[in-house]
């Protein structure tokens, strides 16, 4: 039988392994989209156009991880940020309640809205303006999250 100083202790724990991870995924997010902004400004991408501006197929720093570093950035920001809310606002109270649904919404939004509609529009028209090129980037590089070959590829 567990003790009841025990069981704070787990909870304790297992609170501060919850806000590391909320922390993490927001600061990681931040990155990401600082990242793969500064790529693009140094190729003098119009980040106002969904249209691909550069006459180069992108695929440094982040974007060699994952097509859609910005986006990405976006989900792990927020959701990095519902996990700190959470810490905020205990899901005990109705107005906490209220704050979680609306950070879940947010979050469900964004990406459906990404996946659905914004980066299949975007990745026509890099098929279109690339070609074959590009569905060779696509074929090694994932839409969303990095897989091992490609980050140890890296390192190798």
């Amino acid at each position: 039988m567990m003790s009841t100083a025990c069981k704070c202790n787990l909870l304790l724990t297992l609170k501060r392994c919850k806000t590391m991870m909320g922390a993490t995924s927001y600061m990681a997010g931040l990155y990401l989209m600082y990242d793969s902004y500064r790529i693009l400004a140094a190729q003098n991408q119009d980040l106002k156009n969904f249209h691909p501006a550069s006459d180069a197929l992108i695929v440094d720093g982040c974007y060699q991880y994952t097509r859609n570093p910005m986006y990405l950035g976006t989900l792990l920001t927020v959701g990095g940020g519902w996990t700190l809310i959470s810490d905020l606002f205990p899901l005990r109270l109705l107005s906490s309640k209220l704050v979680h649904t609306a950070f879940g919404l947010l979050f469900v939004t964004c990406w459906y809205g990404m996946q659905r509609y914004i980066v299949p529009y975007e990745e026509n028209n890099c098929f279109q303006k690339y070609g074959d090129l590009y569905v060779q980037y696509t074929q090694t590089v994932p839409r969303w999250i990095p897989n091992r070959m490609n980050i140890m590829k890296d390192s190798a």
